[in-house]
């Protein structure tokens, strides 16, 4: 084999292997979540936006969250956030219309035995307080795709 063919080889070798590896970096997971049973608390997820840069990126971060019922202020956890239209009443009371939630990652600032209260690294301002039951878990492991 001459030079050149040698090089070319390594190079789309070296192509061929990157893109093996990213595939099973993203396989393997999704994979194994499939074969958790629906009581094991662990899940997989892809994260994608800009509220938490840049402690993940703006593209996709595949993200891996354990249930642990106990979230401490710096903790990043995956939860339910409740996008709703809202229509007030004259008093203290809001009425929500067409409630409908999102998966959201961000990082707990405050947290006592019922309420979380969230914020992303990027955002200005904490979200709303969240229940517990809203939580699905801690992030416990993040790579950026």
């Amino acid at each position: 084999m001459n030079e050149r063919a040698v090089w070319v080889w390594n190079v789309v070798g070296g192509l061929e292997l990157a893109a093996t590896l990213v595939a099973l970096a993203v396989l393997i997971p999704f994979f194994i979540s499939l074969s958790f049973p629906a009581w094991l608390p662990v899940g997989v997820g892809i994260a994608t936006g800009e509220s938490m840069l840049p402690t993940m990126q703006e593209e996709s971060t595949l993200v891996v969250y354990v249930q642990t019922g106990d979230y401490e202020p710096g903790d990043i956890v995956v939860f339910d956030e409740y996008v709703n239209e809202t229509r007030s009443e004259p008093g203290p009371i809001t009425i929500h219309e067409s409630v409908e939630t999102r998966q959201t990652i961000h990082r707990v600032v405050w947290s006592d035995n019922s309420i979380v209260q969230t914020q992303g690294d990027n955002n200005e301002i904490p979200d709303e307080p969240i229940t517990h039951d809203q939580v699905y878990g801690e992030v416990v492991f993040y790579v950026d795709l």
